[in-house]
């Protein structure tokens, strides 16, 4: 582990030289055909160099998390856990970001810190765990950016485990189901399956076809919304539909509903007497 933040370092701080060698072939290559540019890019990440930064900076990533729950836990406990925690979260990392009520704050904060590249496939290991504590002290000595990790996963295990309440408080307010063109009509600019439709207009242009076939009522789930998808805006990925009662305006639902399971892949649904169908972009 030492040697891997040693490394780590030596080549980073070659960074201005660098820096600068890549401003000059930026300036040369503006003049170059774009497949000529998008071939250096390529040629440039497939180098020694690149490869050997990009998987030493896998190894850090993965180091700073079992650090973090080291801080968190004690070396005993993140020994103990770190498979664990790693695992689950890996598996649940959509709905740590986006589900944190489903989380105490305690068990928010472990899973969120024992989240690591590739973890599905490469959860951590107790070696591993030992590894990073036996170098901790120089690592922390080289790096500060990760000293600054671990002392602030320090003093949030000592806060939580000053608090009781922790490990049972929510980690997040869980936000309401709202009908959806009340929510697509919100102050705050509101994005409904952007990979599908591309604007509120278009999502809600949808809801309208959904309500004109028969719905009763077009419902963006709690659970769906992302309160701000990086440029502001909440978007959702899914909706509930609950379907009518009339034989004839419910087939033109669940027309609706199957035409947009076929886009995304998934099997069709047949009426079965259900009060709902759930639509789900990726």
């Amino acid at each position: 582990m030492r040697e891997v933040f040693r490394e780590y370092q030596r080549l980073t701080s070659l960074g201005l030289l660098g820096g600068l060698k890549a401003l000059i072939d930026g300036v040369a290559m503006l003049t170059a055909k774009p497949e000529e540019r998008m071939a250096a890019v390529v040629e440039s990440l497939s180098s020694e160099p690149v490869q050997t930064l990009s998987a030493l900076a896998t190894e850090r990533q993965r180091a700073e998390a079992i650090a973090k729950l080291i801080g968190l836990l004690g070396i005993d406990e993140a020994r103990v856990q770190a498979t664990t925690l790693s695992t689950r979260s890996a598996a649940e990392g959509q709905d740590l970001f986006k589900r944190a009520w489903k989380y105490s704050q305690w068990e928010h904060a472990l899973l969120h810190a024992a989240s690591v590249i590739q973890g599905a496939e490469h959860p951590i290991q107790p070696d591993e765990v030992d590894a990073v504590h036996r170098a901790l002290d120089e690592i922390l000595s080289r790096d500060r950016f990760f000293k600054m990790a671990f002392r602030n996963a320090e003093a949030t295990g000592a806060a939580m485990r000053a608090d009781p309440a922790s490990r049972t408080r929510a980690a997040g307010p869980k936000i309401r189901d709202t009908e959806a063109r009340k929510w697509l009509t919100r102050k705050k600019p509101s994005l409904l399956a952007a990979n599908r439709f591309g604007s509120t207009e278009a999502g809600r242009q949808f809801v309208e076809e959904c309500y004109a076939a028969g719905a009763v009522k077009v419902v963006v789930p709690g659970d769906a919304v992302d309160p701000d998808d990086g440029e502001g805006f909440a978007h959702a990925d899914a909706l509930r539909v609950q379907l009518p009662q009339d034989p004839a305006a419910r087939q033109r639902v669940l027309a609706i509903v199957n035409r947009e399971a076929r886009r995304e892949g998934f099997d069709e649904v047949a009426d079965t007497g259900q009060q709902e169908e759930r639509l789900w972009w990726d």
